[in-house]
């Protein structure tokens, strides 16, 4: 299915979901308050405060449909599904165990990024959504590393 498959209706809720995750996700570096964009921060450089807050699970409902929507503009393409992916990665390390599996274009290839741990260990292993063929992997030791902030 291509994307020009889509009802208008669909391609729309999935670029709306897009459009929201980009935003949700926007690099937070360099930033006086971490989270805002610096266009967005009061002149005292006091975070903006709005009349309605969310909680941090609001957040991460809506930057996972954000990826939701991503993958099924992506998934289309690939040649493999994410388990087959799961199934290569541990292939590579053996006894881990699969914290999150996701399909990505990354410089305009399709890869599904497998996230591993095991002990205190993470592995990232990049695989080919063509071919399976493992493109590249990483190893993180945990305690160096901060947990996900949402469901990647």
């Amino acid at each position: 299915m291509h994307l020009r498959a889509l009802s208008k209706s669909n391609t729309l809720r999935i670029l709306a979901a897009l459009v929201a995750f980009s935003l949700l996700a926007a690099p937070t570096s360099g930033m006086a308050h971490e989270g805002i964009h610096p266009t967005f921060q009061k002149a005292a450089n006091a975070p903006l405060q709005s009349s309605i807050q969310i909680s941090q699970d609001v957040t991460q409902k809506a930057a996972k449909a954000g990826r939701d929507a991503y993958n099924a503009v992506l998934q289309p393409y690939a040649k493999i599904s994410p388990d087959a992916a799961k199934l290569v990665a541990q292939k590579q390390f053996p006894g881990t165990t699969v914290m999150d599996v996701g399909l990505h274009a990354v410089h305009n290839n399709l890869v599904y990024l497998v996230l591993l741990t095991k002990d205190n260990t993470r592995y990232l292993v990049v695989v080919d959504a063509g071919n399976e063929k493992i493109l590249s992997t990483r190893e993180m030791p945990l305690k160096r590393h901060l947990p996900p902030r949402h469901i990647w």
